[in-house]
């Protein structure tokens, strides 16, 4: 788990187990704790490797908690490590490591530098002069070496330069370099707390509730009581025939003052009919020259509409056509003017890239002037 996914309270029991390691003498434990979280750095410790020449666990212990390519000085840190262990391989004229220390750890930070490339064309230059210093018998052959102090000396002061000039300057490092104070037996006296509250806990009678005890029991059956009274008696018999017979007697009854009445009604519909036949087919006919009239009426009109219909397109097709004209006219002049104003904003640029180029060209100069007396 990240540092940064820890809560405060977890963060507080880290503390904690490192005091105790740290208590209880176990070194080991608490730098592997410091590396594997990364919430302090211990300096000393740090600084304790380079004067005892561990540049392994060195090179380890400050990895854990910086990025290599972040910035120039993070590269730093790591890189003058690496070279004090390239040039001690060589004074012990050991060239077979001082071949392996190169192209384990100093070529691989080639990669750390891709994104800068002023800084990645230095350290070319350094690589190519740290190889042909391997073709010679001390290293202090070399015109910018000559001047290069013995390892007793070296050793103080690249700690000496860490702790004064690079701890400083590096973030990641500098908010963890004090860690919190953790008193002593810290995390025994908690251990302890907690064992006795939680002995307190389980040596506590259960509390009974009195109200629930005394509450009385309720009685089978004492809930409420749904009865529905339904009258499901049938009537008589003798009432239910009586009634279909009287039903009977009114329906005959309505029936027979009701058949002289449409008698009548039919006979006189009869009559109609056979007296005025001609009536109606002189209304027929009338009415079949209306609906003549009417369509073609509506048909005049339906001609009409579609002769105005047509002209009111005519019109809107022409308009159309002359605002497209309109527009692609206007289209042209912008691209005109847009194409202008492109030129000169492109020689404007070029203008630029080329100061830009020069003074890159300038930057790298000096970059690999200062890196190179910086490193030899």
């Amino acid at each position: 788990m990240a540092p940064s996914d820890l809560s405060a309270r977890e963060k507080e029991t880290v503390h904690l187990i490192w005091g105790f390691l740290r208590d209880k003498g176990l070194k080991e434990s608490c730098h592997a704790l410091e590396r594997e979280q990364t919430l302090f750095f211990d300096q000393a410790y740090f600084l304790d490797l380079i004067t005892s020449g561990d540049w392994k666990e060195a090179d380890r212990y400050i990895c854990r908690y910086i990025r290599v390519g972040e910035n120039n000085d993070t590269f730093r840190a790591v890189m003058e490590l690496r070279k004090q262990y390239f040039l001690e391989m060589l004074d012990k004229g050991d060239k077979l490591a001082a071949f392996g220390v190169l192209q384990q750890y100093l070529i691989p930070l080639v990669q750390d530098v891709q994104t800068d490339n002023r800084l990645k064309k230095a350290f070319d230059v350094l690589l190519g002069r740290m190889c042909s210093l391997l073709h010679l018998d001390s290293f202090r052959e070399h015109p910018d070496l000559t001047a290069h102090p013995d390892t007793a000396t070296a050793r103080p002061d690249l700690a000496a330069y860490y702790s004064s000039t690079l701890f400083p300057k590096i973030p990641a490092l500098a908010d963890r370099l004090a860690p919190p104070p953790v008193p002593v037996d810290s995390l025994l006296n908690l251990l302890a707390a907690v064992q006795d509250g939680t002995h307190m806990q389980t040596t506590m009678p259960i509390p009974i509730n009195p109200a629930a005890a005394a509450a009385p029991p309720v009685a089978a059956g004492s809930g409420p009581v749904d009865v529905q009274m339904i009258d499901t008696q049938p009537p008589p018999n003798g009432v239910i025939a009586n009634g279909v017979a009287e039903k009977e007697r009114g329906s005959r009854k309505r029936k027979a003052e009701t058949e002289p009445e449409t008698v009548d009604n039919k006979e006189k519909e009869r009559k109609r009919h056979t007296q005025q036949p001609e009536a109606q087919a002189d209304e027929a006919s009338k009415d079949r020259k209306d609906v003549v009239m009417q369509e073609q009426e509506k048909e005049k009109e339906k001609q009409e509409r579609d002769k105005r219909r047509e002209q009111r397109e005519k019109e809107a097709d022409l308009a159309r056509e002359r605002e497209k004209t309109k527009e692609k006219e206007e289209r042209e002049r912008k691209k005109e003017k847009e194409n202008e104003r492109e030129k000169e904003r492109e020689k404007e640029r070029e203008k630029e890239r080329k100061k830009e180029r020069e003074r890159e060209r300038e930057g790298e100069r000096e970059l690999i002037e200062v890196t190179l007396k910086a490193f030899l």
